[in-house]
């Protein structure tokens, strides 16, 4: 396997012993780098009972270290953009038509909108990879399996979940990909619900984004585990358009690197990665009052929550309580803090039977 950057041959290397899948997907990762020369990789695939792949040191690696850099060469062919310029190509009227039920939905008051077409072209984007042998990224996406979120348990599994926010999510998730499918795939056409199901679990359990990221997928980057104390960081290099990772503390060889997906309770772990941590520090439970509407002012009530939604602000006001673990350095009383950010703002696509 010849890699011209520093590292990675030895990192590809310990991808590829690991199965037939792993193997394709490391000599696919050693073509598209082939021409980089510079990238470099500090980190082998390594494997625990508890946690599955990870990545760790290859030797002993310093404070401040930079152990991972992944190109566009990589990330970019399973990108929202690239997504998205392959479906404007092809299918302008579908994208037209997505963006078409966005700005239904931002009428509608419906949070979290603003990425609605790049993950509906991105989510397509994966299914149509993973059904062609010959797709540019079928190799990546022939490796992934979703996470075992609560969206695929069982009903006998999810009253586990009875009385809590997780199952509330879980309902409105389910409801809102009900929704975008029947708004915008054929009845018994090739994408069914479950396969739209699993790639947008995909995508939320392993995507990246934000105002300084670009929305997509990172292979290799994405064996990183979380930790809710990290042992490394990322970020985007915008000069040289990768996705690096510098340690915070030295490493002994063979040593796991652990990155953080954010200061998230467990219930979103569970939602969305499908796993929660003992004495996870950012517990909390979300209380979500409904206020009702003062006599006449129910229309103007309405309209305002619809304003403010559409704009990403939050009508509901909530109260989060937040839990502590017991030790001496992180330990304190409960504390209640009021926010302007609601959590049941719910989806129009879903129907009275299907909420929760």
């Amino acid at each position: 396997m010849a890699v011209g950057s520093k590292g990675w041959a030895r990192m590809l290397a310990s991808v590829s012993g690991r199965s037939s899948e792993l193997a394709s997907l490391a000599e696919w990762a050693a073509q598209r780098i082939a021409t980089h020369e510079g990238v470099t990789s500090s980190v082998v695939l390594t494997h625990t009972p508890h946690m599955g792949y990870g990545l760790a040191a290859a030797g002993p690696v310093k404070t401040g270290e930079l152990v991972l850099q992944v190109p566009r060469a990589i990330w970019g062919p399973v990108s929202a953009q690239h997504a998205s310029d392959l479906a404007k190509q092809r299918v302008p009227k579908f994208v037209e038509q997505v963006e078409t039920v966005k700005q239904q939905l931002v009428q509608q008051g419906v949070w979290g909108t603003h990425r609605f077409t790049d993950g509906v072209l991105l989510a397509l984007h994966i299914l149509f990879e993973r059904g062609d042998p010959n797709g540019t990224a079928h190799p990546y996406i022939n490796t992934l399996t979703p996470p075992d979120v609560p969206l695929f348990w069982s009903k006998e599994d999810l009253e586990a979940l009875t009385c809590t926010h997780s199952l509330h999510a879980t309902k409105d998730h389910a409801a809102f990909t009900r929704g975008v499918v029947g708004a915008l795939l054929p009845e018994n056409g090739a994408i069914t619900l479950p396969s739209y199901a699993w790639a947008t679990s995909l995508i939320l359990s392993r995507a990246v984004s934000g105002s300084e990221w670009p929305f997509t997928m990172v292979p290799i980057f994405d064996f990183l585990n979380h930790s809710i104390n990290p042992t490394a960081l990322h970020y985007f290099n915008a000069d040289t358009q990768t996705v690096e990772v510098r340690v915070l503390r030295d490493h002994a060889a063979g040593e796991e690197v652990f990155i953080s997906y954010g200061d998230l309770p467990n219930d979103r772990l569970l939602h969305i990665y499908g796993f929660a941590l003992p004495h996870n520090p950012h517990n909390r439970a979300v209380l979500a009052p409904k206020w009702p509407p003062l006599g006449d002012s129910g229309t103007l009530e309405a309209l305002k929550d619809a304003l403010l939604a559409r704009n990403q602000l939050f009508p509901t006001p909530t109260v989060e309580i937040r839990s502590y673990p017991e030790s001496d350095e992180q330990s304190g009383p409960s504390k209640e803090s009021i926010h302007g950010t609601g959590v049941e703002i719910k989806s129009s696509l879903e129907s009275d039977e299907q909420s929760g």
